[in-house]
C-alpha cells in the first residue's frame, strides 16, 4: 500500500505544475465552484 500511495503522490505533485492550478484548487476549497470557473475563465 505505502508503494501505491507513493506513486500516487508523486504523480499528483508533479502533475500540479503551475501557480493557476494551485491558486484555483485553494480557490475551490473556501468558493462555490460556479465562481471559481467563472474567475479561472
Amino acid at each position: 500500500m505505502s508503494n501505491f500511495l507513493e506513486a500516487f503522490l508523486l504523480v499528483f505533485v508533479a502533475e500540479m505544475g503551475d501557480k493557476s492550478q494551485l491558486l484555483s484548487l485553494a480557490f475551490a476549497t473556501k468558493f462555490k465552484l460556479s465562481t471559481v470557473i467563472i474567475g479561472i475563465a
